[in-house]
């Protein structure tokens, strides 16, 4: 990037960038909660979520002592729960270390959930060095400017964006222009640009040649799958039924209701029987809900059962139910039927 073309940007961004707490004296713990909460997750919405974070787990100690329900609670309704628990898990990993966060790249690397562009992020957000932190804001604003086509995920492109970004980079405070690049990408550089409100326009390769539209690459989106499930809610007294979805796996961490493939018509008193082994007695249809997460999309059918018997079955507990809300994390579907089953009981 020119001189000229920087000069421009800095003065961009400094004039338009959004007011966020994370900005606000970034320290490298800071930095790097907000920045793994930012992946997935529009920044409008994160606001709230850092700060009840950052209230409950306020030091890397503090993170690394603490339950993983408790973890995944506060993370509730952000999505993506293997987040939050790579956070407590490289809490704990560099508490072993001595309970500061390095601030070189390779170091960076080595604990878990973080990955090129957070590293690059906490180098040069809370440390002030020169690195490239390169999301997919950067890989726009990078790639059309310079003019890069195909596939940014090959090993030859990915290079290239790095090389591109650092030369972007000045010396001199090279952090605000690394910040900029993202907002610029959050902003004017979307997937639809607004070229003409943009500072760099006057040397885009891509909107020079009217290219925007074919830069960068896009990538098929995987086929999303569609899944219809039977959700029961069985009560015994102030008792209701969970399951704790397995670690490791998509949700896990998370407690959801017992559920099984919805079939219309079906009998749902006997397949809870062929379920859990218990004799439960229908009582209410709750209203549907949906959940989506990565490529799967969900039709949820909610039930209330009632059981006389209070049995223990391998997997699942009883809990009371007025504290679930404050105690547990759920799944987002089956968070709202949770919320429509208090009012039912």
């Amino acid at each position: 990037m020119s001189n000229f073309a920087s000069k421009h940007l800095k003065e961009w961004f400094l004039q338009e960038k959004r007011s966020f707490p994370w900005r606000n004296s970034p320290s490298p713990y800071g930095v790097w909660v907000s920045e793994v909460m930012l992946q997935q997750t529009r920044a409008s919405v994160v606001v709230s979520y850092f700060k009840k974070w950052m209230e409950r787990f306020p030091t890397l100690s503090s993170l690394a002592q603490a339950s993983v329900e408790d973890v995944c609670k506060v993370w509730e309704g952000l999505g993506y729960y293997s987040r939050a628990r790579n956070l407590q898990k490289g809490a704990q990993q560099l508490m072993q270390k001595g309970g500061e966060i390095p601030s070189s790249l390779e170091e960076l690397k080595s604990i878990s959930g973080i990955g090129p562009y957070t590293a690059g992020a906490i180098l040069s957000f809370a440390f002030h060095k020169k690195a490239a932190a390169i999301d997919a804001n950067v890989e726009r604003v990078i790639s059309r400017y310079k003019g890069i086509e195909g596939d940014l995920k090959t090993s030859a492109n990915k290079k290239r964006l790095e090389q591109e970004t650092l030369s972007f980079l000045p010396e001199e405070e090279s952090w605000v222009i690394m910040e900029a690049l993202i907002e610029l990408g959050a902003m004017i550089c979307k997937a639809t640009p607004q070229c003409l409100s943009c500072p760099l326009k006057e040397d885009c390769s891509a909107f020079l040649q009217k290219k925007t539209d074919q830069i960068p690459y896009k990538q098929k989106r995987q086929e999303t799958i569609f899944l219809e499930k039977q959700v029961v809610v069985l009560l015994y007294q102030s008792y209701v039924l969970i399951e704790k979805k397995e670690e490791g796996k998509v949700l896990g961490g998370l407690f959801e209701f017992p559920s099984f493939p919805y079939l219309a018509h079906q009998n749902i008193e006997e397949e809870v029987f062929k379920l859990l082994g218990i004799n439960a007695l229908f009582l209410e249809d709750l209203p549907s809900q949906n959940q989506s997460f990565t490529r799967y999309k969900i039709d949820l059918y909610p039930a209330l059962l009632e059981v006389q018997e209070k049995k223990d079955i391998p997997g699942y507990l009883w809990y009371p139910m007025e504290d679930l809300v404050k105690d547990l994390p759920f799944s987002s579907g089956h968070k709202r039927i949770l919320q429509r089953s208090l009012h039912r009981v």
